[in-house]
């Protein structure tokens, strides 16, 4: 979702783009708790002022890298594998900058890319943190969680889709926060028919660093029962 800020932030950055046009208003954050054996779900607070809007990731990374200035380049298929501070700036000047080795994954090929700065923005298994703190460890939160966005093109009037809408009446301008034993999700609906779901579980930390959809969650998802 997108606050009033970030939508001011981009009308600017990207004016052509019709951001109204683009997103659904999310007006209400609503939380609820249903309960898993009757399926009776009770609102436990409601916020008509939140004001937000929901774009789908995609869609806005792809506005905002087509936004960016000619002289700019991205460089995709770089994996990171190592960086250096360097006593010039990469263009024989003498401010002191950064060099990153990289692997193209393309080819295998490392590369060398120098820069006045290196953010390190590569998620919570960062390879660029682990330079600085070896020795870290993850902290287990206590849930693992599944997402993903859900196109129901063609399918609006299923038994699928009528149902999730009887169950959260409000998609289209509601954030929905489900909670239930040992686990909660997230509901909201992107542009274009597309609903964008979280849906997290409680429970003991695994073994594996990846976890596949469990049957239990597939089955629900495929059959007309909603709730949690």
């Amino acid at each position: 979702g997108l606050d009033a800020q970030s939508m001011e932030t981009l009308a600017r950055w990207i004016p052509e783009w019709g951001l109204d046009a683009a997103t659904l208003p999310l007006a209400v954050d609503l939380n609820m708790a249903t309960d898993s054996e009757t399926k009776a779900a009770r609102t436990l607070t409601r916020d008509e002022g939140f004001n937000f809007r929901a774009a789908h990731w995609g869609e806005l990374h792809r506005r905002l890298h087509e936004a960016l200035p000619a002289a700019v380049t991205v460089h995709w298929g770089h994996q990171f594998l190592s960086f250096e501070v360097s006593d010039t700036d990469g263009h024989g000047g003498k401010r002191g900058g950064v060099v990153a080795t990289a692997r193209l994954l393309g080819t295998g090929e490392t590369v060398e890319v120098a820069g006045d700065l290196l953010v390190a923005a590569d998620g919570c298994t960062s390879s660029i943190r682990r330079r600085f703190l070896p020795d870290l460890k993850l902290r287990y939160s206590g849930y693992c969680a599944w997402r993903g966005v859900f196109d129901f093109t063609g399918k609006e009037s299923s038994d699928i889709i009528t149902g999730i809408r009887r169950a959260y009446p409000e998609l289209g301008s509601c954030l929905y926060f489900d909670l239930a034993e040992k686990t909660h999700a997230v509901l909201y609906e992107l542009p274009g028919n597309r609903l964008n779901w979280l849906w997290y579980i409680n429970g003991p930390e695994p073994e594996l660093t990846v976890m596949a959809i469990p049957c239990m969650l597939v089955q629900l998802l495929t059959t007309d029962d909603v709730f949690l």
